[in-house]
């Protein structure tokens, strides 16, 4: 890939933050974009056959009319941090399309009772096994989600009991889920916590193209890659089923 076909592919991964920085905007989901239009210009700066970005502290206004416990919140909010990165010349290539994925999601939630904190963290994670490794053999699969993570550890550490003397968190499970980067794990959030404002995005053609453009770059190795291990016909040059989810077994 030349530097004019680097620039380019640069360009258009941070049009699509600017354009989902919009979006939120339209629907007044973000109180402040700036994250996301720092992590475009980032990406725009970064050099050779690399592109990444981070996004630091974007703030999404969710639903809180949410079924759980504790009922009632009158606020939901999503603390979205992450590190993307990946090459210029894997993209649109039958391999793993990205290098490096670190996702931090933080739920906060507040009731009208009081004005204690109650949260709920996410991890999001690129996985890469160490053959080397002394620790538990442990399914991880490549990209995958983890309840809990650093920042649940940090939150129930610094509150204690009694409020969290009943919490369990474990290390794993690690639940299996396709690429996500700063696109599609925002659209990955609205689907699941504002729900009406999420279809009324799906309606917009633009919405729809930033989205599907994601998705094929990311989505489509992950479904051809494990196509190959049901498939004796497909191409097996590339990224490994195994890899993805160690679960399968080929008897």
């Amino acid at each position: 890939m030349n530097q004019r076909a680097q620039r380019q592919l640069r360009s258009d991964l941070a049009w699509e933050l600017l354009s989902t920085a919009d979006f939120l905007e339209k629907v007044s989901i973000c109180p402040d974009t700036g994250p996301l239009k720092a992590a475009a210009n980032e990406c725009k700066g970064s050099g050779g056959d690399h592109w990444a970005y981070s996004v630091s502290n974007l703030i999404l206004r969710l639903d809180p009319s949410q079924n759980g416990f504790p009922a009632q919140l009158i606020s939901l909010d999503c603390r979205l941090n992450m590190r993307v990165c990946g090459l210029c010349s894997i993209l649109n290539c039958p391999e793993d399309p990205m290098t490096e994925v670190a996702i931090d999601v933080m739920l906060e939630g507040r009731t009208s009772a009081t004005a204690r904190r109650h949260v709920q963290a996410w991890h999001f994670d690129r996985h890469l096994s160490d053959v080397n490794s002394t620790e538990p053999i442990l399914a991880h699969p490549r990209y995958h989600f983890h309840f809990g993570g650093r920042g649940m550890m940090t939150f129930v550490t610094e509150t204690g009991p009694p409020c969290c003397d009943s919490v369990l968190l474990l290390e794993g499970p690690r639940i299996a889920h396709a690429p996500l980067d700063g696109v599609l794990v925002i659209d990955f959030l609205l689907s699941n916590f504002v729900g009406e404002k999420w279809r009324k995005l799906r309606e917009d053609q633009m919405y729809k193209r930033v989205i599907a453009a994601s998705q094929k770059r990311n989505w489509q190795p992950f479904v051809k890659a494990l196509l190959t291990h049901w498939s004796p016909q497909a191409n097996r040059i590339g990224w490994a089923a195994s890899d993805i989810w160690p679960h399968l077994c080929q008897a």
